[in-house]
């Protein structure tokens, strides 16, 4: 790096920070100092001060840099690490990095991550992912357009006769699989990390009668990835809207109407052979036509296209042998209701805490044109905000949400909103490179994908928040080969 970066770097937060006033007035007499260079040793030299009191960075102590680490954005400390042996080996250390990831997931939290899981991460991978955070950011994060270059884009057509009329394209959460789901229900799982797109030995098929819907979750205690299909049977109209489930934590949970009765059923997931199976049977009393959210194994959110309730979950019994599970009427604990489009409003990860065993920050949806954000404390409340356009012929794909960012579709065209930054994460803001000015708005840019040789619209859409990837996939119902896009974070 040259020396007037490195003069750059270290005297923009000695002029931003009051703190380093505070600091540098220990060590220098007469002000802050001034950044020269004499040869090869950078050294700070404050104005008028006595010949003694010059020093260099080598001669400053490990902790005068650690704290000014924690005033850094992640560019400014990879800016700093490149100056020199000294600073480079000073900040390569766990502490930097794991701090600035800290105040990164204060407002870019993603499933599976915690404070506690940074400990067990090296200093290599901490700094990776704070790295990447920030790429992410200064990418997707635009309020203007989003150009994708073409050597961040990789395309795969899918030809053979199981997989060419595939319906959806799904991200497996970390962004290393996909999982592929014809028309005649065939699953397919493969890899996004190697170009190849070859099948895995873990590639299966499981043909079913007719339509499948698919929802994909983690296991916050297991680090498992729970696969969860529901076959519909069209002609069975009693049983025609099973189709609302969920599955986070240890427990998962479906509902249907029976019979007058809008009932919802939440259950642990045995994984182990001798796990005794458990439920409780619920009668919410309104239309099941909805997206369910685990919010913990107590809370669960109900949202439909004009309302969002939210239900305390009775605890889960033992199944008693050869004896019907009881019916409990349960009334919601708080409602919102509003208009918007979708019937199974698409929403964020969960992302439940490591010791209340709760989602404890937003939860994001998009109920049409609409973008509403749902919090649990200390109140449960609802705000929202207008993103996009909204046309029912379009055969939109679903959008895909994280907790940073939502991604749709109109036609061919893409488009990713930036959710604001919640209240209290300045340090965040600051890490991220976030000018803080707009960092309290919804940011809406469309992503433009120049040159490519794809045809059709976009049938479904994954977005990965902790690995910045999106998957796409593209073409027509008339067309029996469709095309898996790729894009990652340049």
């Amino acid at each position: 790096m040259a020396s007037g970066d490195y003069q750059e770097t270290v005297a923009l937060y000695i002029a931003r920070h009051e703190y380093f006033e505070q600091l540098f007035g220990q060590l220098f007499v007469g002000g802050l100092p001034e950044i020269r260079f004499c040869g090869n040793r950078s050294v700070l030299l404050a104005d008028h001060a006595p010949a003694s009191m010059v020093t260099s960075a080598l001669d400053l102590k490990a902790d005068f840099w650690l704290t000014v680490s924690l005033l850094l954005s992640v560019k400014d400390l990879i800016r700093l690490q490149a100056t020199c042996k000294h600073l480079r080996e000073v900040l390569s250390l766990d502490y930097v990095w794991s701090s600035a990831l800290r105040d990164i997931m204060a407002v870019a939290v993603n499933p599976g991550d915690s404070p506690c899981t940074l400990s067990s991460l090296s200093s290599v991978e901490l700094r990776h992912r704070a790295v990447l955070a920030a790429r992410i950011e200064r990418f997707w994060g635009r309020d203007s357009d989003v150009v994708a270059p073409r050597s961040s884009i990789r395309t795969c057509r899918l030809t053979d006769s199981g997989m060419g009329r595939a319906v959806q394209a799904r991200l497996v959460r970390g962004g290393q699989w996909i999982v592929l789901l014809s028309a005649d229900g065939t699953l397919r799982l493969q890899s996004a990390k190697d170009w190849e797109f070859c099948a895995e030995d873990l590639s299966f098929m499981m043909p079913v009668d007719s339509e499948v819907q698919m929802t994909l979750s983690l296991s916050a205690g297991t680090h498992k990835e729970t696969l969860v299909l529901l076959r519909r049977s069209m002609w069975d109209v009693a049983r025609g809207y099973e189709n609302s489930m969920a599955a986070e934590g240890n427990i998962w949970a479906f509902g249907w109407s029976h019979e007058g009765r809008q009932l919802l059923s939440v259950k642990n997931i045995p994984w182990n052979h001798d796990d005794v199976e458990k439920e409780v049977l619920i009668d919410i009393g309104e239309p099941i036509h909805a997206t369910l959210a685990l919010l913990s194994e107590t809370r669960v959110l109900v949202i439909s296209c004009d309302k969002t309730s939210l239900y305390e979950i009775p605890p889960i019994q033992a199944l008693p042998p050869d004896e019907e599970v009881p019916i409990i009427r349960q009334e919601p604990i708080w409602t919102c209701s509003y208009q918007g489009e979708y019937n199974y409003p698409p929403i964020g990860p969960i992302c439940q805490d490591a010791f209340s065993g709760r989602h404890e920050g937003l939860l994001a949806m998009i109920t049409g044109t609409t973008l509403r954000f749902f919090t649990s404390t200390p109140e449960p409340s609802m705000n929202s905000s207008w993103i996009r356009t909204y046309n029912a012929l379009a055969m939109e794909a679903t959008p895909s949400l994280s907790g940073r960012r939502a991604m749709w579709s109109a036609g061919s065209k893409l488009f990713v909103c930036t959710f604001p930054m919640p209240p209290g994460g300045d340090a965040g803001w600051m890490r991220l490179g976030v000018a803080q000015a707009g960092a309290g708005d919804e940011r809406i840019a469309s992503v433009e994908m120049p040159m490519l040789p794809v045809e059709g619209k976009i049938r479904d859409l994954s977005w990965d928040e902790a690995s910045g990837r999106l998957c796409l996939l593209v073409g027509s119902p008339m067309l029996r080969a469709h095309t898996v896009m790729i894009i990652d974070t340049p």
